[in-house]
């Protein structure tokens, strides 16, 4: 038994051997962006949605900024890995560090899954997540992506810096 899909809706499966008590991630078929509302409609039995292997969402859209930020909270259900893709395209007299950061549901704290090094210059960068990855630091973590996961992005100081930040999620 199953449902079909509508924008802006997410599914939680009932098989808790594969879902738990999780909400899964969903992408808005419309937009492609993330969804991170609340379920709205719990369909019975087992899913009729096949899943994409990779699926690309907007973490921090492209916008100036002059402080330090934090992504949202992203819950991922079933994705093993990520690429985060950091475009920079202006950045003048400032520096810019990316950190990938896992969070401990129970606590709320977050700590550190990977670390860019400082980003002085344009261009892109991409910080890879995967559990058969090969580490290498600042650029690659050879883990899971977590369960609750943000990116934090810490400035050196206020000059405006012009980015953004997408992620590729895999299986």
């Amino acid at each position: 038994m199953g449902g079909t899909l509508e924008a802006q809706t997410q599914i939680a499966g009932t098989d808790p051997k594969i879902h738990g008590n999780r909400t899964p991630l969903r992408v808005d078929p419309t937009t492609g962006g993330l969804l991170v509302h609340q379920v709205t409609e719990v369909v019975p039995g087992t899913f009729n949605v096949d899943f994409p292997t990779n699926t690309t969402v907007s973490i921090l859209p492209i916008d100036t900024r002059v402080e330090s930020v934090n992504s949202a909270d992203f819950e991922n259900p079933f994705w093993r890995g990520a690429h985060f893709i950091i475009e920079v395209q202006s950045i003048s007299g400032n520096a810019i560090s990316v950190e990938i950061q896992g969070k401990n549901p129970h606590s709320g704290n977050y700590y550190p899954v990977l670390i860019s090094l400082p980003m002085i210059e344009p261009g892109i960068r991409v910080l890879k997540i995967h559990p058969k990855f090969y580490g290498m630091p600042f650029k690659v973590a050879g883990d899971f992506l977590p369960a609750w996961f943000r990116v934090k992005v810490t400035h050196l100081n206020s000059a405006p810096v012009l980015y953004s930040i997408d992620a590729t999620l895999s299986l």
